[in-house]
C-alpha cells in the first residue's frame, strides 16, 4: 500500500518509506516461498532508486541486489553477502537519523536472514536481538513491519537451534504486539508466527495445544487475501494433519490431509517440494500408506504430477507397478528416503521396535 500511495512522490521522506516497504515486501515474499515476487520487489527498488545518490538509497539498492542474487540461488556469494551487510552497518552506524538506521537495519536483517545458516541459527538470533535493540528505542516510532519480521526470523532461528520454548515465546511476543494490526503485510507475518508456533508445539509433544493453535490460525488466515491466504491455508492443513497424527487420530488426520491435497497445485514449486518432503514425514508419524495412496490417487491430474511418489508408495504396500524406467528409479530413491525417515523415528521412540 505504501508503494501504491506514495510511489510517485518526490518527497524524500515518502521515498524513504517506499524504499523500506519494497525491501520488507521482498523479505515477506521470500519467507512465503514466492521467489519470483521477492526478486520483482528487489528489481523495483533498484529501478526506482538506483540513480539516487543519497546514502540510504544506495545502501538499500546494494542490499536489494544482494538479496536478489541470493534468492536466485547463487550460494557461492555467501561470504560476499555477509561482507556487504557488515559494510552497511559500518557505514551508517554513527548516523544520527533514526529513520536511516531503521532502513539499514532492514537491509541487514533480510540479507542475514536469507543466509543465516552461514554462521548457524545461534548467530542469527544474536543479529536479530541486536537489530531489535537498534530500532526499538528512541523518539521515532518503531517500524512495525521490520520489528515483526525480525521477531519471526528470531523465533525460527531459536527453533532450529533447539530452543523450542524460546521460539514459541518469541512467536507469542510477535502476536501480542502486532496481532491487531490492520496492515496486510503485518497480518501475514502474524499468521506465519502462529503457524510456526503450532509446528513447534507438535515437535515438542503438545499436539492438543497445536490443534488449539490451529483454531487461532484459522482466524488470522481468514483476514488475509491472495497468495498469503492460500499459502497459509496450505500450511494450516499440514499442521492440523500432523497434530492429529501425533494424538493417534489417524482417520481425522487423513481427512485433514485430504483437504490439503484438495488445494495442491502441481505447478506450484513450493507446494510440490513440500508434498514430496511432507508425505515421508507423515508416514514416519504414523500415517497408513494405503490411505495416502488412496488420497494421492483420487485426482488423476495431480497424481500424474506426483507419479514417482505414488509409485514408491504403491510398491511399499506390495503392489506390482509398471512405469517408465526413470520413474521407477526416482521411486526407488523415494522409498529409500521413507525407510530412512521411518527408521530414524522408530529408533528415537522409546519402547518401539525399529522397522
Amino acid at each position: 500500500e505504501a508503494v501504491d500511495h506514495f510511489g510517485d512522490s518526490d518527497a524524500r521522506e515518502l521515498r524513504a518509506l517506499v524504499a523500506s516497504a519494497l525491501i520488507v515486501k521482498a523479505a515477506i515474499h521470500g519467507m512465503l516461498g514466492d521467489t519470483a515476487a521477492a526478486i520483482a520487489a528487489c528489481d523495483e527498488l533498484s529501478e526506482r532508486f538506483g540513480h539516487d545518490d543519497a546514502r540510504e538509497f544506495r545502501a538499500l539498492v546494494a542490499a536489494a541486489l544482494t538479496v536478489k542474487r541470493v534468492l536466485q540461488g547463487m550460494l557461492g556469494m555467501s561470504e560476499a553477502v555477509v561482507a556487504i551487510c557488515d559494510d552497511l552497518v559500518a557505514l551508517f552506524r554513527d548516523d544520527d537519523s533514526r529513520e536511516l538506521q531503521a532502513l539499514v537495519a532492514t537491509a541487514l536483517t533480510i540479507s542475514r536472514a536469507v543466509e543465516g545458516r552461514i554462521s548457524g541459527p545461534e548467530a542469527l538470533i544474536g543479529v536479530c536481538g541486536n537489530l531489535l535493540d537498534l530500532v526499538g528505542v528512541g523518539d521515532v516510532p518503531e517500524p512495525h513491519a521490520l520489528v515483526a519480521m525480525m521477531l519471526l526470523i528470531k523465533g525460527a532461528a531459536q527453533g532450529e537451534s533447539g530452543q523450542p520454548a524460546a521460539s514459541i515465546a518469541t512467536f507469542d511476543e510477535l502476536v501480542q504486539r502486532f496481532g491487531d494490526s490492520d496492515v496486510p503485510e503485518i497480518k501475514g507475518l502474524v499468521a506465519t508466527a502462529v503457524a510456526s508456533k503450532g509446528e513447534r508445539q507438535v515437535e515438542t509433544g503438545h499436539a492438543l495445544q497445536a490443534l488449539q493453535t490451529c483454531a487461532e490460525l484459522d482466524r488470522h488466515v481468514g483476514a488475509l487475501a491472495g497468495h498469503q491466504k492460500r499459502a497459509l491455508e496450505w500450511q494450516t492443513g499440514w499442521l492440523r494433519t500432523h497434530a492429529h497424527l501425533a494424538r493417534g487420530e489417524r482417520p481425522v488426520a487423513m481427512e485433514a490431509f485430504r483437504s490439503v491435497y484438495a488445494t495442491f497445485l502441481p505447478r506450484d514449486e513450493r507446494m510440490m517440494r513440500q508434498m514430496l518432503a511432507g508425505v515421508p514425514e507423515l508416514i514416519a508419524a504414523g500415517a497408513a500408506e494405503r490411505d495416502l495412496v488412496d488420497i494421492l490417487s483420487s485426482d488423476q491430474a495431480k497424481s500424474d504430477g506426483l507419479l514417482p511418489l505414488v509409485v514408491a508408495l504403491r510398491e511399499r504396500v506390495g503392489e506390482a507397478v509398471r512405469a517408465p524406467i526413470e520413474v521407477i528409479e526416482v521411486a526407488a530413491d523415494i522409498r529409500e528416503r521413507i525407510a530412512t525417515r521411518v527408521g530414524a523415528t522408530n529408533s528415537a521412540a522409546p519402547g518401539e521396535v525399529p522397522a
